[in-house]
């Protein structure tokens, strides 16, 4: 058994979890899209690469890229 004082760290996975993150994702994927002049994907499809690692997603928004 621990003691309650030699507790120095407590770790929470908040995305998904404590804090939906969704819409502030697709809102920062929307703008990114916009300042790099490429098409801006529908809200779904950026929705389905959350939770990838961001170089898959974006092979898979920007398969042309």
């Amino acid at each position: 058994m621990v003691a309650s004082n030699s507790l120095r760290l407590a770790v929470f996975d908040c995305d998904g979890t404590l804090v939906d993150s969704q819409a502030s994702i697709i809102s920062s994927m929307e703008a990114a899209f916009e300042v790099h002049s490429h098409p801006v994907p529908d809200a779904e499809s950026i929705r389905r690469m959350v939770g990838l690692p961001l170089r898959v997603a974006m092979e898979k928004l920007l398969p042309h890229v």
